[in-house]
């Protein structure tokens, strides 16, 4: 059917539907500004969601696209494009899924209120709190030598509290004796036991410099020893790579956190490995260390992959000392003997040779 206008010419009056059904690119500017602006705050002020925001984004503009494109083609083809869209969608959901419930699995804040109470009638070990920017962090130091003295500057596993582990060193006299003649401090991670802040890739970053800076101001600290267990290698080795250190003790250690995720998960490889937010690429810190350390690490360990332990050792610029434990499962570094024995003597070593 054809309508006559007032000039004699003809309108089909399905051609404003068409034209209206044009694709105009031109709206997609504003679309486009609003993303990249929307990224730079999340950059800024919530990095850790910065992936889930692109992810998001991405899919947003992909899905979009083809809702677009499905309707100006047949019927198959549009059925076709909207069923890639539901299925892209369902990988985004999956994405932010993985994004937000891994760093659950990496950290488990708990205080032992009991330990921290009975640490209060030791006369040796002594609460410590460091303002921070991000807050206060509170932890325990264990005097253990006269006057000054190196600090061993613990950092703990990721199930780990400065209450627990400073009272079991209290009490188990043989396991002091071996750092006999050396201050211990552990200072717990933020949302740890008392201490307060973000618990975050970039937070545990500030947190083990400003831990060191505290201690290293002290007077009575004559030179400091990071060590790490588990979790905490990533923080020890970050912080030899940053400050200056004696030694560097690590147990358990880790290449990055690729390495434990595809332990459990064999998946975090390419574009896939943009998902975890919490990367912890102690292998990246190795090229600024100026020590040797001395690196426990076990074949038996169901939690840290023995291969990543043998690629973080040689990594390093000075060859460390590695010792390896064939039958030690990842919560038994504290209690064999061959572990302690070997601290005992490295850090005999590294201060009888200063």
């Amino acid at each position: 059917m054809k309508s006559t206008t007032t000039d004699g010419g003809t309108v089909t009056p399905n051609s404003n539907k068409a034209q209206g059904a044009k694709f105009r690119p031109i709206f997609l500017i504003p679309f486009l500004i609003a993303l990249a602006a929307g990224a730079a705050i999340f950059y800024f002020f919530a990095k850790q969601y910065l992936t889930i925001f692109l992810i998001v984004s991405g899919m947003m503009i992909v899905i979009l696209t083809l809702s677009v494109l499905a309707q100006r083609n047949g019927k198959g083809l549009r059925i076709l494009l909207r069923g890639v869209s539901v299925i892209l969608a369902l990988i985004a959901l999956l994405s932010i899924g993985i994004t937000l419930y891994v760093p659950t699995q990496i950290f488990y804040p708990n205080f032992d209120g009991k330990a921290y109470r009975e640490l209060g009638g030791q006369r040796d070990a002594l609460t410590v709190s460091i303002p921070t920017e991000q807050g206060t962090l509170v932890g325990w130091f264990l005097d253990n030598a006269e006057g000054p003295s190196p600090l061993i500057l613990y950092f703990g596993g990721n199930g780990e509290n400065s209450s627990t582990r400073i009272l079991r060193m209290c009490r188990d006299e043989k396991t002091r004796a071996i750092f006999e003649g050396y201050d211990f401090a552990f200072i717990d991670y933020p949302k740890y036991g008392k201490s307060e802040g973000e618990l975050n890739e970039e937070a545990l970053f500030r947190y083990a410099l400003d831990v060191y800076d505290h201690f290293s101001a002290d007077s009575g600290v004559a030179g400091i020893v990071p060590m790490g267990y588990s979790l905490g290698t990533g923080m020890a080795n970050y912080v030899a790579s940053k400050r200056n250190v004696d030694g560097l003790i690590l147990m358990a250690p880790y290449a990055d956190f690729y390495d434990l995720c595809n332990n459990s998960v064999d998946i975090f490889y390419g574009p896939m490995r943009l998902l975890l937010t919490v990367r912890l690429e102690s292998v990246r810190f190795t090229k600024d260390i100026r020590v040797s350390p001395i690196v426990f690490a076990s074949e038996a360990d169901e939690m840290i992959p023995f291969a990543s332990s043998e690629r973080l050792v040689r990594a390093y610029p000075i060859a460390p000392e590695f010792i390896t434990l064939k039958d030690a499962g990842h919560n038994d570094f504290w209690g064999r003997e061959e572990v302690l024995i070997g601290i005992e003597e490295y850090l005999n070593n590294l201060f009888t040779e200063s």
